[in-house]
């Protein structure tokens, strides 16, 4: 595995515009995850026909030892139905995100700077308008 993937990054590595938290941090390690999430649209993105997007989610751990990120737990999946934009399989990513770790305060890490600041700057009441409002009414739902 190449290091630039296990190195503890800087924070300007992670700009705060692409993380939002799931509930206030009382950090407590064993009850805290980081999650990066992404979406993709694939060799075939610019033809809506062929297009098949996909999601990807993994959970990263700082080892007490390395002092370096480690992941722990990876999911990966497509993007269901025949609507397949890279905005569907980034918010497919985030529920999968916010259904598998439920039990834990969560960081997400995502590099869609639109969803991110839809998240970060609008209450959960107004995530249902617009497009894909099928998939951010879950998230609210799980947020």
């Amino acid at each position: 595995m190449p290091s630039a993937w296990i190195d503890v990054p800087s924070p300007a590595d992670f700009p705060s515009t692409l993380a939002f938290e799931l509930a206030p941090v009382t950090w407590v390690p064993e009850r805290f995850a980081h999650v990066f999430v992404d979406g993709s649209g694939g060799k075939h993105s610019s033809c809506d026909v062929l297009r098949r997007c996909g999601w990807g989610v993994v959970r990263v751990e700082l080892s007490s030892t390395t002092g370096q990120f480690a992941p722990v737990k990876a999911h990966c999946g497509v993007v269901c139905g025949s609507l397949q934009t890279v905005p569907r399989a980034e918010l497919c990513a985030i529920i999968v995100a916010l259904t598998e770790y439920a039990d834990v305060c969560v960081r997400i890490y995502s590099d869609h700077l639109n969803i991110v600041k839809r998240i970060n700057a609008k209450p959960v009441s107004t995530w249902a308008r617009g497009a894909n409002s099928d998939l951010w009414v879950r998230i609210a739902e799980l947020w």
